[in-house]
C-alpha cells in the first residue's frame, strides 16, 4: 500500500511540485551570469531654424538626419562586473557645411567593463543569491520529504484502523451469531423450560448485537473508503474494487527505546531539522547581501 501510495497518491503529487518551482529558482539564479546578446536601433530628425545662415550655406533650416544600429554581446562575472562588446554602424544626412561629404557613414567596435567597488561587488556577492536559491530548493526538498512521510504514515494508520475495524467485525459478528442461535433456541423453547423474561432477554440482546454489527460494518466501510482515498490507486478505487483485507499482523516483540537516542536521530535525519539549518544559512547570506547594499555606488 505505502508503494503504491508513492506512485499513485494525488497528494504527494501535488506535494512534489514546490521542488520542482524552487529548483528554477537556481536555475534563474543561474542564468543571471549567462551571455545575453543584444541589438538596438534609433532614428532621430532635426528641423529647426538655423542660427546662422552661413553654417547652412543661406538654407534657413538646419535638417539633420541620423540613423544608429548597435548589436553585441554582454554578460555578468562573478566579481559584479559587466563586459560588453558591441557593434555600432550609424549615418548623417545635414545641410550644414561642416559636414563634408553631406552623407556620412560610421562604424566603432568597443569592448566595455564596468566593475562596481562598493555596492554589488565581490564574488561573495554574486553567488549569494545563488547560493540563497540552492538552500531554498533543498529546504524545499526537505519539506516535500516531511509531507510525504506524513502522508504515508496517514496511509499506515489507516491500513491498521482497517485491521482493528476488520478484528472488530469478525468479534462482532462471532458474538451476534452466538447471540442468535442462543434466542432461537430459547424461543424454541418456550412453555417448557425457557421464561418469557428469559426470551425477552435474549432478543434484546440479539437485537443489540446486530445493532452492533451493522456499526461494525459501516466502520469498516469508511475504513476502507479512507484508505482508498489516501492510496488513489485506480485498481483500489474503480467502481467493481474488491475489498480490502490487512494481510499484516501486529508485531507482539519488545522493542527497547533510549530517549537519547531517538533525540540524536530525530537531529541528524528529519527535514524539519535540516531545514531549518538551511533557512538559518540562507539569512545569513541575505544580511550579508544587506551590508554590501548598504555602500555608496563607486
Amino acid at each position: 500500500l505505502v508503494d503504491r501510495a508513492s506512485r499513485h497518491s494525488l497528494q504527494i503529487n501535488t506535494f512534489g511540485t514546490l521542488p520542482a518551482i524552487r529548483d528554477t529558482a537556481v536555475e534563474e539564479a543561474e542564468g543571471r551570469f549567462a551571455p545575453e546578446l543584444f541589438a538596438e536601433g534609433r532614428h532621430s530628425y532635426r528641423n529647426e531654424a538655423t542660427s546662422a545662415l552661413s553654417q547652412t550655406a543661406g538654407d534657413p533650416r538646419q535638417r539633420d538626419t541620423e540613423y544608429t544600429t548597435e548589436f553585441g554581446v554582454r554578460s555578468r562575472t562573478r566579481t559584479g562586473a559587466e563586459v560588453t562588446l558591441a557593434q555600432r554602424f550609424s549615418r548623417l544626412d545635414s545641410n550644414t557645411i561642416i559636414f563634408l561629404p553631406e552623407r556620412q557613414s560610421r562604424a566603432r567596435t568597443s569592448l566595455g567593463l564596468v566593475q562596481p567597488l562598493w555596492r554589488g561587488a565581490g564574488v561573495d556577492y554574486g553567488r549569494a543569491v545563488e547560493r540563497v536559491a540552492a538552500n531554498e530548493a533543498e529546504a524545499a526538498r526537505d519539506e516535500f520529504r516531511r509531507q510525504a512521510e506524513s502522508h504515508l504514515q496517514e496511509v499506515i494508520r489507516a491500513y491498521w484502523i482497517l485491521y482493528l475495524a476488520r478484528s472488530n467485525l469478525a468479534q462482532e459478528s462471532r458474538a451476534a451469531k452466538e447471540v442468535d442461535t442462543l434466542a432461537r433456541r430459547l424461543n424454541e423453547r418456550k412453555g417448557v423450560d425457557a421464561l418469557p423474561l428469559q426470551i425477552s432477554r435474549a432478543n434484546a440482546v440479539s437485537a443489540a448485537r446486530a445493532a452492533g454489527l451493522v456499526r461494525a460494518e459501516n466502520a469498516v466501510r469508511n475504513a476502507e473508503a479512507r484508505l482508498r482515498a489516501l492510496i488513489n490507486d485506480p485498481v483500489l478505487t474503480d467502481a467493481g474494487a474488491p475489498p480490502l483485507f490487512p494481510a499484516d499482523r501486529p508485531q507482539m516483540a519488545r522493542t527497547e527505546i533510549a530517549a537519547a537516542g531517538l533525540v540524536e536521530t530525530a537531529m541528524t535525519n528529519r527535514p524539519e531539522v535540516r531545514a531549518a539549518f538551511l533557512a538559518y544559512r540562507s539569512a545569513l547570506l541575505r544580511e550579508g547581501m544587506a551590508q554590501n547594499e548598504r555602500m555608496p555606488q563607486l
